[in-house]
């Protein structure tokens, strides 16, 4: 799937607007107005023309020509979209389905669901607040209309997988790169006030010629609004941080702990905290107790159990104690993403412990098997579901014969899948085939 390459400019401010200041259980205030919170009215008690009215009415179909779905979940669905003016680039619209149940069939005067409203604008909040760094995916617009919210998107390349599996040479210095564009992306959403809290590889995309890795799936994330820190379970279980899973306050730091077992798992093969049944309640237990604890050794490709390096398989040093600090339990002894970039594991240009010829690809493989990346599920093959198809209508009744490229709306793309739930997006590719995934991936 191409992408031209040029930037991508923020066309206009956040247009999904909505009233209101309270916070949920995560501190996260989920009402937002482009780049600035609005301050009036209850979003629990609000009915639905009043949200109807508290959102822009510009029409997405008007200014832009769908093409083929990359994905598709249970609220939501990404496809390919074009501009009609101005920039030819590809870029993608993630399309949420606001409606109740009881209104399914009906989108003009459809009552909205509130709690997918406020994911979608808490979405599009923390995705404006972050806007402006490469390693950040950026946002064009968004719209809401008849009962659908539109987010536009760019549109990345590969995915993190895609990008690691065709790598030929693996080692320690040829991921240090990939962990460095990870840690600045995570950098500047921090020094913006906001914690990720889905930190893992599903959530990193690439884009260009130099695979440049971009951060997306802000449906977890949250504001910080002052020293005391946020609260909430949120994430990936096997991701989560010990200060989250222990109901504490927690800050930014628990970024980077994710990013710790995304190291760890990408170098070692397998989570630092992995119980005998490896579902996401027992990740959870395992993770709180501290046991069973990390090894920071290999596995055999046919084994679970932990080996003793040998030779020129063992990580270099100045990697294993990166690793060890990332996943130090204690938050406040736990390094900051900016610190992070400073650790000698970037400085050293060639690792004296590693061998260069060695390559870090099996334990891709044992990290794949153990459950690091999510399933891919494909896009619907039947795909006329009734969104698809009010989406149809929509498209053709303001432009029967679109100008120089002919909408796709419902066929399909073998290179990159997107899982949207109600809460976020992931781009996964439809033909990589994972053996294992033991783990829910959303609480």
């Amino acid at each position: 799937m191409g992408c031209a390459q040029s930037e991508l400019k923020v066309v206009r401010s956040v247009d999904i607007q909505a009233d209101g200041v309270e916070r949920d259980a995560a501190g996260c205030t989920p009402t937002y107005t482009g780049h600035h919170a609005s301050s009036a009215g209850d979003l629990d008690h609000a009915g639905s023309s009043q949200l109807s009215n508290r959102f822009s009415h510009r029409r997405f179909h008007e200014e832009y020509v769908l093409h083929h779905k990359l994905g598709c979940g249970a609220f939501a669905a990404v496809y390919c979209c074009q501009p009609v003016e101005g920039d030819p680039q590809m870029l993608a619209a993630k399309v949420a389905d606001l409606r109740t149940a009881g209104s399914k069939g009906s989108y003009d005067n459809a009552a909205i669901e509130v709690k997918r409203h406020r994911a979608m604008t808490r979405e599009v909040r923390m995705l404006s607040m972050v806007q402006g760094n490469e390693n950040v995916i950026k946002i064009a617009e968004s719209f809401v209309e008849g009962g659908l919210a539109y987010l536009v998107m760019e549109m990345c390349d590969r995915t993190l997988l895609q990008v690691l599996e065709r790598t030929r040479v693996w080692t320690e210095d040829t991921i240090k790169p990939i962990f460095q564009g990870m840690l600045k992306g995570l950098v500047w959403v921090h020094h913006c006030g906001v914690v990720h809290r889905d930190v893992k590889p599903d959530n990193f995309m690439c884009k260009g010629p130099t695979d440049t890795i971009k951060l997306c799936d802000f449906g977890l994330s949250c504001e910080l609004t002052g020293s005391e820190g946020v609260v909430g379970i949120n994430g990936t279980p096997p991701f989560m941080a010990p200060e989250m899973l222990k109901s504490h306050r927690y800050g930014p730091k628990v970024d980077v702990w994710s990013f710790g077992v995304l190291g760890y798992t990408l170098v070692f093969g397998h989570f630092p905290y992995t119980p005998v049944e490896p579902n996401g309640p027992a990740m959870k237990a395992a993770i709180l107790a501290g046991n069973p604890a990390p090894t920071f050794r290999q596995l055999h490709s046919s084994s679970r159990v932990p080996v003793a390096h040998q030779g020129d398989r063992a990580p270099s040093q100045t990697c294993v104690r990166f690793l060890q600090d990332m996943l130090c339990r204690d938050p406040v002894r736990r390094p900051t993403s900016k610190d992070a970039l400073a650790y000698d594991f970037f400085r050293v240009v060639a690792c004296p412990e590693a061998n260069p010829r060695d390559s870090l690809r099996p334990m891709l493989h044992m990290a794949k098997r153990c459950g690091a990346f999510d399933q891919p599920q494909a896009a619907k093959s039947e795909a006329k579901t009734e969104v698809d198809a009010r989406l149809r209508f929509l498209q053709e009744s303001v432009r029967p014969t679109p100008c120089d490229v002919k909408p796709q709306v419902f066929s399909q793309n073998s290179e990159i899948s997107t899982e949207v739930g109600s809460e976020g997006t992931r781009m996964m590719p439809t033909t990589s085939k994972n053996s294992k995934v033991t783990c829910e991936s959303r609480q």
